[in-house]
């Protein structure tokens, strides 16, 4: 895979709450991130992903991360990451707050049609009770990450009447 790497937001909604680490990602790193949106559109049976648009000429060949709050069955994060493949990403990744996981989520990531190649999670929602997700943590398609320093850094911040905000 190429050193290319293309940003992806679900919708809208999700580009605006992720803005602020953007910059910060962007100030870190010395360059702004190609970026692509997904069209997303409810039906009667749930969402139809419809397109891809944005900095989409930067997909082929890009490993993009798709970046979202949380994933329940991970079907708009599977949806997108196929219109991504087929505008030439190298691999997609997943990136999330919160991985619900719920229902099919553990069959669909399981999937070998599955186009994310790895899905990282926080662990604000605990998986050590959820033997569902051990073979997804087996294969490395599952990462999870701890949020625990960042809680101390905010329990420190308060502690000192400080604005939390200041951590980012």
């Amino acid at each position: 895979i190429n050193t290319n790497v293309v940003l992806s937001f679900p919708d809208n909604s999700a580009h605006k709450r992720f803005k602020d680490a953007l910059k910060l990602v962007n100030r870190q790193f010395g360059r702004k991130f190609p970026i692509v949106f997904a069209t997303a559109d409810r039906d009667d049976d749930g969402k139809a992903i419809e397109m891809v648009w944005g900095a989409t000429e930067a997909v082929s060949g890009a490993l993009v991360i798709q970046l979202d709050d949380e994933t329940a069955s991970g079907g708009t994060q599977i949806s997108v990451a196929k219109l991504l493949k087929e505008r030439g990403a190298a691999e997609v990744w997943g990136a999330v707050t919160h991985g619900v996981l719920c229902g099919n989520a553990p069959k669909n990531f399981l999937d070998s049609q599955c186009p994310i190649q790895r899905l990282y999670i926080i662990d604000t929602i605990p998986i050590s009770n959820r033997p569902e997700l051990c073979p997804l943590l087996e294969i490395g398609r599952l990462h999870v990450i701890s949020w625990i320093e960042d809680m101390a850094w905010v329990v420190y911040m308060v502690h000192w009447d400080s604005n939390i905000r200041d951590l980012r």
